[in-house]
């Protein structure tokens, strides 16, 4: 987070230097060649659905046509950048904008898998060579990952290794149904946050209250919520098959477990680990 700040500042500072350049307009423009980023805003945030194309072309622009190619080089900003370059992203050293031609793209692959969920990543970089302006040749993207959401509905679970919070002692298995309702994008509340934990071991009813967000292959507690008696939670996928979700969950009144859920329709495939 500190280096997205510091990189806004940054980039911001530039833009603020130069105002009447950042707006200029090549087609009443009438001076010297210069080449700089096609955008006016050279910070741009990318969300990258499953679905999206991973290829994100950013161009760079020329107030002149030439009779050759022109190449620039490119620079990563590796004091601003969060990402690493072969693993979250691909890109080339350089840009070529073709004879003839006011626009040259610069490719960035993204490879959605290694993009985070939790965070957002930040990949900045500038161009450099014989005409680039002083103005518009730094850039930043702003990158995470999101998936579409469609876990609401009423499934059957099996709770194992139940742990009695306090105590340590062990609990008989559970079995039950369990609801998931979506209350915004993305984020969903649970008729029984135990998975029956709380019958079997305290004789008592579901522990309600919870909410917890999904995203692509993660499912994350919010630490802001908690049950009726106070205590927030966690879950940690363990595995999931086409119809089998496994996740191991604990309490921080130290109650635990594990549920077995089964959604006889199939699980979202980028949640499924075998």
């Amino acid at each position: 987070m500190k280096k997205i700040f510091l990189g806004l500042l940054a980039l911001s500072a530039i833009v603020t230097s130069c105002e009447v350049d950042n707006n200029l307009d090549r087609h009443n423009y009438n001076g010297d060649s210069l080449t700089y980023f096609a955008e006016q805003d050279t910070i741009q945030t990318v969300a990258l659905g499953v679905q999206d194309d991973n290829v994100i072309n950013v161009a760079i622009g020329s107030t002149d046509k030439t009779s050759s190619d022109r190449s620039y080089s490119i620079t990563i900003n590796e004091e601003v950048s969060t990402v690493e370059a072969g693993i979250q992203y691909t890109m080339p050293a350089s840009v070529t904008i073709p004879a003839d031609s006011h626009i040259g793209n610069i490719p960035v692959t993204l490879n959605f898998d290694e993009l985070s969920t939790e965070v957002k990543d930040t990949l900045a970089f500038s161009i450099s060579g014989a005409d680039v302006a002083d103005f518009r040749y730094n850039y930043m993207m702003i990158l995470s990952k999101s998936c579409t959401s469609e876990l609401s509905g009423t499934y059957s679970y099996t709770s194992t290794n139940l742990v009695q919070g306090q105590s340590g002692d062990s609990c008989p298995d559970a079995t039950g149904e369990v609801t998931w309702t979506e209350v915004e994008e993305g984020r969903y509340s649970t008729s029984d946050a135990s998975f029956g934990q709380f019958g079997s071991c305290w004789n008592d009813g579901p522990a309600t209250g919870i909410q917890f967000t999904h995203n692509c292959a993660e499912i994350t507690v919010d630490p802001n919520t908690t049950d009726q008696y106070g205590d927030s939670y966690t879950y940690t996928i363990v595995s999931v098959s086409e119809t089998e979700m496994v996740i191991d969950w604990s309490n921080t009144y130290g109650d635990g477990g594990r549920a077995t859920i089964t959604n006889p329709n199939g699980w979202p495939e980028v949640l499924q680990t075998n």
